[in-house]
């Protein structure tokens, strides 16, 4: 028996389906709906946080789990930089951290998560060959050795930001992530030897610190590479 609906009903069974086409898509690509759930990814990633390995599972149709973790370290030796001081820079940036990823398109997604956030930055130095003050002849030992320690203000960092991602074959995923760490206002911390010790005070570090307080944020951009694991 055919049935004769009005226009109007016509015209929203049409925008229903497409609408339900879409949401199907959106986020998860058109996997089943019975299968999307066992699927996880796993790859690589390279970020302004290092290197490191990522794993990510689809929750829903819409939400996607995500474990990231990255790691970068360089070390780099102050004799180069000067004849008259020996010692070295060394620069550690890297993240252990969750997020969750909700997606608003096929592709495109927001990110909300946070980390442990294991960035440092750490500078020691001191004179390489005595120095005459006046008749006086002083050691590099004597006159000691500077130390500057900085971390930022809060380990565990919350994180805001956007992405996008692409799936080739539903075995490939390739993923832009965009965003921004909060780490409050770095800390620091001095320690001296020998006559240079007065000048790792409390005082010191607080003006240190007052004086690179805008760096609040961390910038973070990753490129994503990871494969489906099918369980």
């Amino acid at each position: 028996m055919k049935i004769n609906y009005p226009k109007r009903y016509r015209y929203f069974f049409i925008l229903l389906i497409a609408f339900s086409g879409l949401s199907a898509h959106a986020g998860t690509f058109g996997k089943d709906s019975l299968s999307f759930t066992k699927e996880i990814y796993a790859g690589m990633n390279f970020s302004t946080m290092g290197l490191g390995v990522s794993i990510s599972k689809s929750i829903t149709k819409r939400i996607d789990f995500r474990l990231n973790g990255s790691y970068f370290g360089y070390t780099y030796d102050i004799n180069k930089l000067s004849t008259e001081i020996q010692g070295d820079a060394g620069l550690r940036v890297g993240v252990v951290g969750s997020f969750m990823d909700y997606y608003i398109g096929r592709f495109f997604y927001l990110s909300a998560g946070a980390s442990y956030n294991l960035t440092k930055v750490k500078i020691k130095g001191q004179l390489k060959e005595s120095i005459e003050v006046g008749d006086i002849l002083l050691d590099p030992v004597d006159i000691g050795a500077l130390d500057v320690d900085l971390a930022p203000g809060w380990k565990v960092n919350p994180y805001l930001g956007l992405g996008l991602n692409f799936r080739h074959r539903k075995k490939l995923n390739l993923g832009l992530d965009v965003g921004l760490f909060f780490q409050n206002s770095p800390d620091v911390t001095l320690r001296a030897t020998g006559m240079l010790e007065p000048t790792a005070s409390m005082e010191q570090e607080l003006l240190m610190e007052k004086n690179i307080s805008p760096l609040i944020y961390y910038p973070y951009i990753s490129l994503r590479l990871a494969y489906r694991i099918k369980l």
